[in-house]
């Protein structure tokens, strides 16, 4: 236990955080100092590379802010540390982890024609992408986030990351539905929204004009799973997402996007970015939490575990049956967060920082009295009667002890 609370100097970092603006890094926050006025050194690491010493004039309990830009855009974590001595150095430290480095994927498109999937991926998802045709394409391909086949039909999905199917001609074992028919109209078929009110729906057409929609062919499908039907034709599910029987996430298109004209609508830009957050849902919102905090994980479909090891090295297994679990933090420093998806781990960080009040400690003095009524001999009445009982057992319990003794000699 440190204590901070008979007016030892002590400082803290609040509230720092970091966004991108005009090309640039720009990592801000606050300085605080607890006891007097002073003039505070704080350093800027950028994966631990120190970047620049800034000096703030703080004043007391006054939260003074600081902003520095850097050129640097690619990075993993922010760490910020004052320099002056105080009695309390633990806040004296903050650490902040790259969000968007954490939630990169990787992507394989198995298309002929990948100019609009691959166009639009690039333009809303934090992916590195990967394009092989349709006729190169085997089972050995793994370890992607998502998988993309255009106008093809896989013998197997795969079973580690997202999938996404447009224009399937033929049934895909376990996926949850089956080719039946093709519905072909050279002047146009207007595709429809549903009525539809639940949570996936709205998230998924989040934002969305709903633009009319037509496809010249699409290819009926039978479902024999739980699907989110996004857009239909006379009942017949054209857009639908869900899972498959191993789990994985799966976006299906009844159509090819070059049998359309949807890739020529805002619309299109909206919705793959609502089905790449359906896909990859952030993992954790931020990184940054103080001790006391619940952290809010998203459950990835195909996450089989998820260990968490604190500060001090305690292991904790969080429950990973359901779509989100969460942990508290209760230590300050650094959390690790190791994610095991069968074939590769995924290590995300959040860093806990002191609450405020452990920071600025204040002592209160409680005074404490016990107070009565004096009455005659110091005596207030209540026990009164019972001392004479007490007295009468200690002559009785007096007088039995002497006689035992007195047999105990006898009998000698």
């Amino acid at each position: 236990i440190i204590n901070v609370s008979n007016n030892e100097e002590n400082y803290a970092i609040v509230n720092s955080d970091y966004k991108f603006e005009d090309g640039k890094l720009k990592i801000y926050g606050s300085l605080l100092s607890y006891v007097s006025d002073t003039k505070l050194e704080l350093e800027v690491y950028i994966d631990d590379v120190l970047e620049e010493t800034l000096e703030i004039d703080t004043v007391k309990l006054t939260e003074c802010g600081f902003e520095y830009f850097s050129d640097i855009t690619d990075f993993s974590n922010i760490r910020l540390v004052i320099t002056n001595v105080d009695g309390l150095n633990i806040d004296n430290v903050n650490i902040i982890y790259n969000v968007e480095k954490e939630h990169a994927y990787s992507t394989l498109i198995v298309s002929d024609r990948p100019f609009y999937i691959e166009s639009i991926l690039k333009t809303v998802g934090n992916t590195s992408i990967e394009v092989v045709s349709r006729d190169n394409y085997n089972e050995s391909y793994s370890g992607y986030s998502l998988y993309v086949f255009d106008s093809y039909s896989p013998v197997k999905l795969p079973s580690d990351g997202t999938v996404w199917i447009f224009g399937a001609t033929t049934s895909i074992d376990k996926t949850g539905f089956s080719y039946q028919d093709t519905i072909e109209n050279s002047e146009g078929i207007e595709l429809t929204y549903p009525k539809n009110s639940t949570s996936t729906f709205k998230m998924l057409t989040s934002g969305m004009l709903k633009e009319k929609v037509y496809v010249s062919k699409y290819h009926k499908y039978g479902l024999y799973r739980n699907f989110t039907t996004l857009l239909t034709h006379e009942g017949n599910p054209v857009i639908f997402t869900g899972t498959a029987e191993n789990g994985v996430r799966e976006v299906i298109f009844a159509f090819d996007l070059h049998d359309s004209n949807f890739p020529m609508l805002i619309d299109y830009l909206i919705l793959t970015k609502n089905l790449m957050d359906y896909s990859f849902p952030t993992i954790l919102e931020k990184t940054s939490y103080d001790c006391g905090d619940t952290v809010e994980i998203n459950v990835l479909s195909n996450c089989e575990s998820i260990r968490v090891q604190s500060p001090k090295g305690n292991i904790t297994y969080l429950d990973v049956s359901t779509e989100f679990t969460s942990f508290k933090v209760t230590e300050a420093g650094t959390y690790s967060l190791i994610m095991d998806f069968g074939n590769e781990e995924k290590t995300l960080r959040v860093y806990s920082n002191l609450p405020d009040e452990e920071s600025f400690a204040s002592l209160e003095v409680i005074e404490l009295s016990l107070q009565g009524e004096q009455g005659d001999d110091f005596s207030d009445g209540i026990y009164d009667d019972l001392i004479i009982l007490f007295i009468i057992l200690a002559i009785v319990y007096v007088a039995d002890w002497m006689v035992y003794c007195y047999e105990q000699y006898q009998l000698r």
